[in-house]
């Protein structure tokens, strides 16, 4: 079964030659199977060496079979998983010997997490997603590889190679647009699975994991209709940035509510927060992430004024000092951000996303009544709050 010893393990025959020419799959309903089973009975032979042996390498067994890398990855996961080989990051795959090689210790791969630059700057939620992300990946021996990107490199056929140049096992990409596909599909191509955490329809063949606000809304909006309110305004700069939850319209109209911007025309802060506040039957959702995260960072006592009045509904945590909150109370709705990354990264160590894999939906939950201090998040370490914020809500499939 092995040829010769390397670096005190022993190295296995070439494929070609401990198995002969392969014959194609005929009939297999399922490719991955047939390869798993075959890997696997040569692995139990080599096993019966006390000192262990270096594994066929992916590429090699990919040639072989005539299969993807991406097809030869998600076996060696399984095969991982079930104690047969132990892959050590950056160097090679080992079967281990009869005294056995622990796994415990080593890391199981490198997580790529795509960050769009400019959210992390501005949106505590998004700062608040990645180092959950790191922290979960690592408790499962994962490294997170966080990548930024800016809005001009989406464009740049050089971000996919930048992230293939990583060689990660795969990677997290945060709320993706419809002009990253290209790049995503790139990604894809190279053999590296791709997970998607949308909060917009994105056509993809990469796993999905849904975030919504759509549910949250409807109760808020569907509350403050009966309450007198009639429409809703969203504070905006010179024009609305970027959009949080994507169905502000479409669920305003369907409480019999219109939706208009109002725009900061670059004088006095005091006054434009006094002439919105004046406006009759208006309901107030902030849903410009970037426009509210500078509002918060340069006038953050007006920042909180406007949250702290009638009718105002803040779809993330926001950037603005919790001292200057007091007691003073808002409306939110909140995003499950521990169970959402727990979920992925559970499926991600379990070999789920490898499989058929159900695109799975987070809602937000409403807050009617929420300390404003709860919800600022300035730098993210003021995380006391949140945790009694976190709804207990289920993935919806």
């Amino acid at each position: 079964m092995s040829q010769h010893s390397h670096g005190g393990l022993t190295r296995l025959r070439p494929l070609a030659e401990a198995l002969g020419p392969f014959k194609g799959f005929r009939d297999t309903l399922c490719k991955q199977d047939l390869v798993h089973d075959t890997l696997a009975r040569l692995a139990a032979r080599a096993k019966t060496d006390r000192r262990g042996a270096l594994f066929h390498s992916v590429r090699e067994t990919a040639v072989y079979f005539g299969v993807s890398l991406w097809t030869v990855g998600a076996v060696y996961r399984r095969l991982e998983r079930e104690g047969t080989i132990v892959r050590i990051r950056g160097s090679r795959t080992i079967i281990p010997s009869r005294r056995g090689i622990s796994p415990q210790g080593r890391v199981r791969g490198v997580v790529a997490i795509m960050v769009w630059l400019p959210g992390f700057l501005h949106v505590p939620d998004v700062r608040q997603a990645v180092m959950l992300a790191e922290e979960r990946l690592r408790r499962s021996q994962f490294v997170a590889d966080i990548v930024f990107y800016r809005e001009e490199d989406k464009t740049d056929p050089a971000l996919a190679a930048r992230v293939i140049a990583h060689e990660p096992d795969c990677v997290f990409w945060f709320t993706p647009k419809g002009d990253d596909c290209s790049v995503i599909e790139t990604i894809s191509d190279a053999g590296i699975r791709v997970v998607c955490i949308i909060d917009r329809p994105v056509k993809t063949r990469a796993p999905q994991y849904v975030i919504s606000w759509r549910r949250g809304l409807r109760k808020a909006l569907k509350v403050w209709h009966a309450d007198g309110v009639r429409r809703i305004v969203v504070p905006v700069g010179i024009r609305r940035e970027t959009t949080c939850t994507h169905v502000l319209e479409e669920e305003a109209a369907e409480s019999g509510l219109t939706v208009e911007d109002y725009r900061w025309q670059g004088d006095d802060m005091e006054n434009y927060i006094s002439e919105l506040t004046s406006l009759s039957n208006a309901g107030f959702v902030l849903d410009d992430d970037l426009w509210d995260g500078r509002l918060c960072t340069l006038w953050p006592r007006q920042a909180v004024r406007l949250l702290s009045g009638r009718h105002v509904l803040t779809p993330r945590t926001m950037p603005v000092d919790q001292s200057l909150a007091g007691k003073r109370k808002t409306e939110a709705l909140i995003m499950p951000w521990p169970a959402i990354i727990d979920r992925i990264v559970n499926d991600l160590a379990s070999g789920k996303l490898y499989g058929d894999f159900m695109k799975v939906t987070f809602e937000a939950a409403w807050r009617p009544n929420v300390p404003i201090r709860n919800i600022a998040c300035l730098n993210d370490y003021e995380n006391a709050g949140l945790a009694d914020l976190e709804p207990l809500t289920k993935a919806v499939r």
